[in-house]
């Protein structure tokens, strides 16, 4: 009896074994039923396994198409390689950082290598400077500092005409201390073609004018070959406001300029952003020869109410190399006399010149230009100057009426008045019989006279108002100049 209560337990267990594993066979597919256990487990894996192979591979070929969009955009961006040479300073140090991938640190403000005073050499010979810079200046006269980023960029632009023997010196001095403030900087040579007086005024204005093109710059230092600084703390940075450098000159024994009573010098060497130069419309273009022509600078800064800062004269020492003095101008102080008034119309703006060569040196930029021959006579003669006091007289090249009348309500209204008056004047000077030479008053096709410019003087101060500077554009308005 035990023994059938054994078999009968045996056969309840494979009948629910046999249940149980017809039950799974039927929630398990058909083809795995007859496979080994493992079989299972080992399709898992494949599966796993092809999926990460998929994912390789697709990663790969995402990686490759990256890499070739990326070449291809950097080839694109990339600049053309070009001559060095006809690159400015500005534009290769952006192509040497992208290359390069470097960011430098700003230089410091009061660079850490300079000297204090220095000497001055007065005689070296270009071939001894070039043996000294060469290696160090970039073709063109251009430097930038090599440890950090300048914080000026500086263009140096010099007059030059028949002074060969003071572009050595000017050289091996400047390079140096301009290296030592950390700037950005470039030196132009900028030389008068002919044998007219010297214009060093109009040779300023051609110098800045090509600079610009190759900028952008900072500022602009216009500097005389002949004055060399004494003290490299004093600093060819740029300022808010035109920054006269050569204060105190060993030809006028060092005395500070700044100090002076009329404190009207701006000679030798000074420094200006373009937004100075054509507030003032650049330098005036009719002095040659030598003199005034800085003074006409000065009054024209204070005209259009900007400062002249200066450094103290124990630092903005210059040091001037002996050279044959220049055929001064016998007329400036008579053009002098009337500069503000053609702020508006002599200047870059009726600049005319033409560059004949530009040459770029190992150790400057040269630009010979031709700015037009020098006129017979830049101011009245006497017998004129008492007709039409005030206005300037330029025989050879009339400028043309670019001068704008003054603003305020209270000059457009008498305006009104005045137009019927000037018309009334034409006729008088119609039927005035005198020799067209002496004034030379120019008259059309019907006969009428017609004025070539009409300058206003400079206002006669606040307390005028319009009124003042009505009266004063009346008074001069009947000036012809032909």
């Amino acid at each position: 009896m035990h023994s059938a209560k054994l078999a009968d337990r045996d056969v309840m267990t494979s009948s629910t074994s046999l249940g149980t594993e017809v039950t799974q066979g039927q929630r398990t597919s058909p083809l795995i039923q007859g496979m080994h256990p493992m079989a299972g487990i080992q399709m898992k894996t494949f599966r796993q396994f092809f999926l990460f192979l998929s994912l390789m591979m697709m990663g790969g070929v995402f990686t490759l198409i990256s890499h070739t969009v990326t070449e291809r955009v950097s080839q694109a961006i990339k600049p053309t390689p070009v001559d060095a040479n006809t690159m400015s300073d500005v534009t290769m140090r952006k192509i040497r950082h992208y290359e390069s991938n470097i960011v430098l640190p700003v230089c410091l403000a009061t660079p850490p290598g300079l000297l204090g005073r220095v000497n001055v050499i007065e005689s070296v010979s270009m071939s001894d400077v070039e043996a000294r810079q060469r290696e160090v200046v970039r073709a063109g006269g251009r430097w930038w500092p090599e440890e950090c980023e300048a914080r000026w960029r500086l263009a140096v632009i010099v007059p030059y005409r028949d002074r060969p023997h003071q572009i050595g010196p000017f050289l091996n001095h400047m390079h140096p201390f301009l290296q030592r403030q950390q700037l950005n900087y470039t030196i132009y040579f900028v030389e008068q073609a002919g044998n007219d007086p010297f214009n060093r005024a109009r040779l300023l204005n051609v110098g800045f004018l090509e600079a610009v093109k190759e900028g952008p710059w900072d500022c602009y230092a216009f500097h005389d070959v002949d004055m060399l600084p004494e003290n490299d703390h004093h600093l060819y940075h740029c300022s808010p406001q035109p920054r006269h450098l050569a204060v105190a000159t060993s030809i006028q024994a060092y005395r500070d300029s700044g100090k002076a009573r009329t404190n009207d010098y701006y000679g030798g060497a000074c420094l200006m952003t373009e937004q100075h130069i054509r507030k003032v419309n650049g330098w005036s273009n009719v002095y040659w020869g030598w003199g005034a022509e800085d003074n006409d600078m000065r009054e024209r800064i204070a005209f259009m109410n900007m400062r002249v800062w200066r450094y103290p004269g124990e630092v903005a020492s210059y040091r001037m190399v002996q050279h044959k003095p220049e055929a001064k101008n016998a007329d400036r102080y008579e053009i002098l006399a009337n500069g503000t008034s053609r702020i508006h119309w002599d200047g870059i703006s009726n600049l005319n010149y033409t560059v004949i060569r530009t040459s770029t040196l190992p150790l400057y930029t040269h630009i010979l230009a031709n700015i037009g021959p020098a006129p017979q006579s830049t101011i009245l003669l006497p017998e004129e100057r008492e007709l039409t006091e005030g206005c300037l007289y330029n025989r050879a090249a009339p400028p043309p009426c670019q001068v704008p009348p003054p603003e305020g309500a209270l000059f457009q209204n008498m305006l009104l008045i005045w137009c019927p008056l000037r018309i009334l004047e034409k006729a008088y000077l119609q039927g005035r019989e005198r020799d067209n030479t002496s004034l030379a008053i120019k008259r059309d096709s019907f006969g009428v006279a017609t004025e070539e410019c009409c300058v206003m003087p400079r206002p006669m101060g606040r307390p005028w108002g319009g009124l003042g500077a009505f009266l004063k554009y009346i008074m001069q308005s009947s000036c012809g100049h032909g």
